[in-house]
């Protein structure tokens, strides 16, 4: 290809570009100017609200177990108490969107440890608490 001087920044690109002369010589089509539609930004989604009492319900080999939860958040930290029958218990645990995660060593009716996983779904609680070597019994509940 032959250099046409003086040396242009376009003539340049011509020969990077491997463009003859000729083919130089004629306009370039403007580049197509892609404008984006125009987006509102995603709102957030609402987080679920977790703190207040819960109507809550176990399905244990004993029987279905009825009791009172309490909870309160602070970021990621779930604190509550559960109130049932056989006493009230205070428990910490963790909040991950609208999951609820907590241990709690309880002495009745025997002697366990309670391993709760919960998720909540408008004014619905459900999941699963792990009964030691019981298996795991299923969880249910409503907002009060």
């Amino acid at each position: 290809i032959p250099l046409n001087l003086p040396l242009t920044p376009s003539k340049l690109m011509d020969v990077i570009e491997g463009r003859t002369a000729a083919q130089a010589a004629e306009p370039a089509p403007a580049p197509a100017v892609v404008v984006p539609a125009a987006t509102e930004p995603a709102a957030p989604a609402a987080p679920q609200a977790i703190d207040g009492t819960w109507q809550m319900a176990m399905d244990t080999p004993m029987g279905a177990q009825e009791m009172t939860g309490r909870f309160q958040t602070a970021g990621e930290v779930l604190t509550g108490v559960l109130e049932s029958p056989e006493g009230n218990q205070d428990f910490t645990g963790t909040v991950a969107g609208n999951r609820l995660k907590w241990e709690m060593k309880v002495t009745r009716p025997m002697p366990i440890t309670l391993k709760y996983d919960l998720t909540i779904e408008g004014d619905t609680l459900s999941g699963t608490a792990k009964l030691g070597m019981f298996g795991k019994a299923k969880v249910s509940g409503q907002r009060a």
